[in-house]
C-alpha cells in the first residue's frame, strides 16, 4: 500500500500537475495517450508478454508519431516545453510500471480498497512535503482555485481512477485502454474552447497515425490473425 501510495499516486500526480504548468492540457493528453504503449512495454519486460508483428508495427508507428509531435511542439515552445514534456513522460513511465505491478499483485483486492488507502497515505505525504518546502499563504486562496482542487479530487482523481480500474475488472485490458485514445480528442477540444490554446496543424495531423498505432499495438495477438483468416475464407 505504501509503495502504491508513493509511486502510483504521490510522485506521478505531482509530476503531472507540475508538467502542465509548462505545457498545454492538449499536449499533455497526447503524451498520456501513450500509456497503453508504456504498459505494453513494461508488461513485456516484467510479465514476459510476447508481441506479434502487428503489435511491433503499431508500437513503432505510435512512438515515431509521438516523437514527431514533440519535436514539432518543442521547436515552437522552447525549454519550458521540454521540462513539461519530460515531467509528463516520467509520470507515464512510473504509472505504467506500477500499473503492471498492481495487475500482478493486487488482482484480488477490491478496487476502492487499493485506491482509497494509498490515496490517503499519499495525501498525508504530500501535505507534509508541502508544509516543509512550500510557502503557503491561506489568504491567497481564491474560490476558483478551491473549486478546481475539489473537482480534481472528486472527479479527476477519485472518480476517474476508480472508474478506470473498475472498467479493467469488468472488461478486457484492451477494451479498458481504449479510453486513453479519447483523452487527446477531449482535452484538445476543451483546451481550444476554454483557453484558446491549440497545438500546430502538423501535430494535429500526426494524431491520426499516433492513435492508429496505439490501437494496432493493443490489438490482441490472435485477433488480427483471426480476422485475416475470415477475410481469406470469405474471398475463397
Amino acid at each position: 500500500m505504501v509503495i502504491v501510495a508513493v509511486f502510483y499516486f504521490a510522485i506521478p500526480f505531482t509530476l503531472m500537475i507540475a508538467g502542465e504548468m509548462y505545457i498545454s492540457s492538449g499536449l499533455a493528453s497526447i503524451i498520456f495517450a501513450n500509456m497503453p504503449i508504456a504498459v505494453m512495454i513494461t508488461s513485456t519486460l516484467f510479465l514476459g508478454l510476447r508481441l506479434s508483428p502487428h503489435q511491433f508495427a503499431g508500437l513503432f508507428i505510435s512512438v515515431a508519431s509521438l516523437y514527431l509531435i514533440l519535436s514539432n511542439e518543442l521547436s515552437i515552445g522552447g525549454n519550458n516545453l521540454l521540462i513539461g514534456s519530460g515531467a509528463l513522460a516520467l509520470a507515464v513511465i512510473i504509472h505504467a510500471i506500477m500499473y503492471v505491478m498492481v495487475q500482478k499483485h493486487c488482482k484480488d483486492i477490491q478496487v476502492i480498497t487499493y485506491n482509497a488507502i494509498p490515496s490517503f497515505i499519499a495525501s498525508l505525504l504530500l501535505f507534509i512535503t508541502s508544509f516543509a518546502f512550500e510557502n503557503i499563504t491561506v489568504q491567497a486562496f481564491s474560490s476558483s482555485s478551491l473549486i478546481a482542487v475539489a473537482y480534481l479530487g472528486v472527479f479527476a482523481s477519485v472518480g476517474g481512477i476508480v472508474a478506470y480500474f473498475k472498467l479493467g475488472q469488468l472488461s478486457t485490458p484492451f477494451a479498458a485502454s481504449i479510453c486513453f485514445l479519447i483523452f487527446p480528442l477531449v482535452a484538445l477540444s476543451l483546451s481550444a474552447l476554454t483557453s484558446g490554446t491549440v497545438i500546430s496543424d502538423q501535430s494535429l495531423m500526426l494524431l491520426f497515425p499516433l492513435l492508429s498505432g496505439i490501437l494496432l499495438a493493443k490489438l490482441p495477438r490472435n485477433k488480427l490473425s483471426l480476422n485475416l483468416f475470415k477475410m481469406r475464407y470469405k474471398s475463397a
